[in-house]
């Protein structure tokens, strides 16, 4: 069995174990991941396990004797030190308490605190167990459970184990069930005591039988060594014709200090084999329900990112008014004359002037009131179209809700399903992803009136000033340069020209103008338009990057813990 032998000279070194300080802080990382929960107390007790069997180093063995009641432990162990050291008896339970029998200068360290007495001896040349500590524990399957507590307890103290059977208690299924855990990680002995009511051949069937049963019970590799031995009559000093001479040339390979570190060192790499396979399980779980939540993710960000944008196109629509108004405006700094002033001026106000220009033909009063109020209804237009820009970057409204709680969805369920609290997983709560798309919402918003609404209208203006401009601005040229002839000329033969004339010249410049600024408007419309399309384009890209961030967040989510575990499960791969 492997607990059992030396390593070759031939063999290849075993692999370094991790430090004990590396492996706690590790798995105190590791298992912060939601699928060690239930398990962190156990990995912890397993860590301090490791910890304590890598500290023994070459301290002398310590051994169990464990099993049912009446199985002869406290025989076996009289017969072992060759001097009465234990209380035989045939009550049950027999063993009460857990006794450990130490050489006089050994260090018990912490299995003085699971003992409740510890008798000291002298070591004996020759001895069976020469110098190591046993500890002779409560039955396993006594009517008192606190006894069976109790000799668990031990177990995580001890190096080796010898199961002691009665010869007709090998059915038992109590034992091998205290015992699972520890054969996982510790080496293990069977002895089937009161061999001298047993025949030769009944012997051997014995030993198969419980080398099978220990074998099947505890999930070990291959059958642990079996002795089938009368440990009375070993005791007793009378004649043996069974296996007692193996138990003991057994035991004392046992005490040799090659095998014991060897032996302790297997320990100590059984134990940190079952917490790499927890941890391994558990990061195993958790990767794949990260992956199904990534993929839920990616699902829920894709349902939404068209009904996003097609929200923000509609709010846009609703804003479409103010964006036009700006353009005009801007494109209007680009202009000199009264065709400038006019593009500042909305529909009513240039609909106002040029009602003002036609009424003052027959009434100067009445153009000057047409004037006045087409000016107020500009400036209406003009607050109201504002208040329908504030409300696109509005963040406290049912759509933007609705979609935001749909694209996570998905993705909280699978987490909620797979037992990962959402916390944990990286998703944002509720609110806070709203406010993501709001803030996306806003940005894309002041992209649209900063920088995008300059570089459109210098695109405009780019083959404006040498089509636009000379259309609409020569013909105005044209008439102030008849109107200064005709003063000039005036002027130089004497005369004076009628008021009427140039207040036909006044209106015909009005209507001029007004008919410049609707041609200009209509070439800045589809200004608006390439802005508005513009504007939902860089909605989406923010979106994309909201959703980005959002990815990075999730793969980063239980980071750490996921690095230990990996750690702790591949220790090659960083020291």
């Amino acid at each position: 069995m492997r607990w059992f032998r030396r390593a070759k000279q031939d063999e290849a070194p075993p692999a370094a174990l991790p430090e004990p300080e590396l492996v706690r802080s590790r798995l105190q990382l590791a298992c912060e991941l939601p699928a060690l929960a239930d398990a962190r107390a156990l990995l912890e007790r397993l860590a301090e396990d490791y910890a304590r069997t890598r500290a023994l180093a070459e301290r002398p063995l310590r051994i169990a004797l464990v099993g049912s009641t009446g199985a002869g432990k406290s025989t076996l162990l009289n017969a072992l030190a060759g001097t009465v050291l234990a209380r035989e008896g045939v009550d049950r339970p027999t063993s009460s308490e857990a006794v450990a029998y130490a050489p006089s200068d050994a260090d018990l360290g912490t299995l003085g605190s699971v003992v409740p007495r510890v008798v000291r001896y002298l070591t004996e040349a020759g001895s069976a167990w020469s110098g190591q500590v046993f500890v002779d524990t409560p039955d396993l399957n006594s009517v008192a459970r606190e006894n069976a507590a109790a000799a668990v307890a031990v177990l995580d103290q001890v190096d080796a184990a010898l199961v002691v059977f009665h010869r007709g208690s090998v059915a038992e299924a109590r034992p091998s069930e205290a015992l699972r855990p520890f054969g996982r990680r510790r080496a293990l002995l069977g002895v089937v005591n009161f061999a001298d009511q047993l025949g030769p051949e009944a012997r051997a069937t014995l030993r198969e039988q419980v080398g099978r049963v220990l074998q099947s019970e505890l999930g070990l590799a291959e059958p642990p060594p079996v002795f089938v031995v009368s440990a009375l009559k070993a005791r007793l000093g009378e004649p043996l014709d069974d296996d007692w001479q193996a138990l003991t040339a057994q035991l004392r390979s046992l005490a040799e200090a090659g095998v014991a570190t060897e032996l302790r060192r297997r320990n100590a790499e059984a134990l940190f084999g079952q917490i790499r396979a927890r941890v391994a399980e558990a990061l195993r779980v958790t990767e794949e329900a990260r992956g199904e939540v990534r993929k839920a993710l990616e699902m829920g960000l894709a349902e939404v990112r068209s009904p996003l944008g097609d929200d923000f196109r509609v709010r846009l629509g609703g804003a479409g008014g103010f964006l036009r108004q700006s353009v005009r405006r801007q494109a209007a700094g680009r202009l000199t004359g009264p065709i400038g002033w006019g593009l500042r001026l909305s529909g009513w106000g240039s609909g106002g002037l040029a009602g003002a220009a036609l009424a003052s033909q027959a009434s100067l009063p009445a153009g000057l009131l047409v004037a006045a109020t087409g000016a107020v209804l500009d400036e209406v237009q003009s607050r109201g179209r504002q208040a329908a820009a504030e409300r696109v970057v509005a963040s406290s409204d049912g759509a933007l809700d609705a979609l935001a709680r749909q694209a996570l969805a998905p993705a909280r369920a699978i987490a909620a399903e797979s037992g990962l609290p959402a916390e944990v997983t990286g998703l944002p709560e509720h609110p806070a992803w709203v406010a993501r798309l709001a803030g996306a919402r806003a940005l894309a918003w002041r992209e649209v009136t900063g920088p995008m609404l300059d570089g459109a209208v210098q695109g405009w203006w780019r083959w404006a000033r040498l089509l636009l401009v000379p259309l609409v601005q020569l013909p105005l040229l044209g008439l102030v340069g008849h109107v200064g002839y005709r003063v000039a000329r005036a002027y130089w033969e004497g005369q004076w020209l009628p008021g009427g004339y140039f207040l036909n010249a006044g209106v015909l410049a009005l209507l001029w103008t007004v008919a410049g600024t609707v041609i200009a408007g209509l070439t800045l419309a589809g200004v608006a338009a390439a802005l508005a399309r513009a504007g939902e384009a860089s909605f989406l890209r923010a979106v994309d990057g909201v959703n980005a961030d959002l990815r990075v967040e999730v793969d980063r989510a239980l980071e750490k813990p996921r690095e230990a575990a990996r750690q702790l499960v591949e220790p090659d791969s960083k020291a």
